[in-house]
Order: structure tokens, then sequence, then C-alpha cells
């Protein structure tokens, strides 16, 4: 698969001020139920090697990219017409930051912090419900989630 095909296949999302707290994690552009929204989730983020995966793209195929992950790339790097004649280089977009670490809780969530639950549109904040995984967590982050409410039988993917 060449870098921009790749590109388009993974990139779905970006971070952004939200409304519910701080920042959050909004579509880029729609996103069908069932995809996987990041293909660098905090499993893999323990692994060094992602963040130095360098990808390149030529000057002449970059404008093949979606607006919305040029965008992104630019907004991350600053390239320099002496250095940069032929090829842009770059990290994913993805492999900057863990996605999920920025997802706000929603008891109507349309995620589940890794796919898609239902069909998300362009623009619209990806969020996750904490309720799901709220057994699991530490007493620390417990009271820190404090709005959080445990649940009889909740379905955890963790």
């Amino acid at each position: 698969m060449n870098n921009i095909d790749y590109l388009h296949k993974t990139v779905w999302c970006t971070i952004k001020q939200s409304k519910v707290s701080g920042v959050g994690v909004f579509a880029i552009r729609n996103i069908p139920k069932g995809t996987l929204l990041t293909d660098f989730t905090f499993w893999k983020a323990n692994f060094f090697w992602n963040f130095s995966r360098k990808l390149s793209i030529s000057v002449e195929d970059f404008p093949k990219l979606d607006k919305e992950i040029q965008n992104i790339i630019l907004d991350r790097y600053i390239y320099h017409a002496k250095w940069n004649k032929k090829y842009f280089h770059f990290v994913s977009p993805n492999k900057h930051v863990v996605l999920q670490m920025f997802m706000n809780h929603s008891d109507t969530s349309n995620s589940d912090g890794i796919y898609a639950l239902r069909d998300i549109t362009k623009d619209e904040e990806v969020t996750e419900d904490f309720n799901k995984v709220l057994p699991k967590m530490h007493t620390i982050s417990k009271k820190h989630f404090s709005f959080l409410k445990e649940q009889d039988s909740p379905k955890s993917q963790f």
C-alpha cells in the first residue's frame, strides 16, 4: 500500500477544542460504523519505534491527499523550500498522539475508544463511555471520574 492510500485508510480524526471538556477528538471526515479510528492505539504506544516511522510523499503527490489530512500534516511540520524540493517527510498524524487519551466521556458515546460504534459525521466529536471501563479502573482513577456510576453488568472491551 502506498503512503497516500495508507493515510486515507488510517487517518480519521484530529484533536481540537471541545465543548465537552478541554480538548477532544473530532472526525475530519465521515466515519462509517465499525471503522478502526486509528492504527496507533494505547497498546501500541509502548513500542517506541512507532514514533520514528517516517513517511514520504512527493511534493507532486501531496495534493492527492484529502485536504483535511494535508492540513493536519502542514499544521505539525514546516517544510523548508531548500530541503523539501521533491519530498515531504513526516510521521503519520496518528503516531503523534494516542487519540484515545483525548476522548471525552459520553453516556451515549459514538465509539468504544477504538472503533466507531455508529456512523460519525465530519466535525462531530468522537467520544467513549468511560462507564464501560470503570470496573477495571484503579481507585485513584475512579475518584477522578467520580461522575461515573458502577453498572451491574458492564460490557467492557478492555
